[in-house]
């Protein structure tokens, strides 16, 4: 059974995605303190109550009943009071026409809680003024990056898939001097 909470467990048209049922695994293998953060309760309402495993994914539902993925709960940055998708700025930042790449994330700040910084791959006839003049036209201030950097190339995981971890350690000790 696949369900989408809220934050009180309540079915939501967006949250978190919970997958529940007597197919659920046990846990994570000698893992008891990540299987401690995502194995608990199935939400009051689901079918198969029991152990359901809490994915940190977060979700939205279509009106067609599809689930559309809008980020990882652990990755979303939280600015000036506003819940932000990483995913959200680098969809835009790509619709600009100005970069073939982005990764977007939140750096700690005393103020806003999170600066959100954005990396990107430019296209060849793009800059950096170019890239946040662009986003200045098709996101709301609160979602404006605080910082764009253009790289070169991103690291890539085993599967060849931007490796969001790997970019962000990278970049750590170039952000926090800026």
């Amino acid at each position: 059974e696949i369900l989408v909470v809220d934050a009180a467990g309540n079915a939501a048209p967006e949250g978190e995605l919970v997958h529940a049922g007597p197919l659920v695994a046990k846990g994570y293998r000698q893992d008891p303190e990540r299987t401690a953060e995502r194995f608990k309760p199935a939400p009051r309402h689901a079918r198969h109550q029991g152990m359901a495993v809490w994915s940190g994914d977060k979700v939205r539902v279509a009106e067609d009943g599809n689930l559309y993925f809008i980020g990882r709960e652990d990755q979303m940055i939280k600015s000036s009071g506003n819940r932000i998708s990483p995913t959200e700025i680098e969809e835009a930042a790509i619709s600009t026409g100005c970069a073939t790449e982005a990764l977007a994330f939140g750096i700690s700040d005393e103020r806003l809680g999170h600066r959100i910084c954005l990396l990107v791959r430019l296209t060849e006839d793009a800059d950096v003024p170019a890239m946040e003049a662009a986003m200045r036209k098709i996101l709301p201030n609160f979602m404006q990056p605080h910082q764009v950097v253009a790289v070169r190339e991103f690291p890539r995981n085993a599967n060849g898939k931007l490796d969001r971890t790997a970019v962000i350690a990278d970049y750590a000790p170039q952000r926090d001097a800026a």
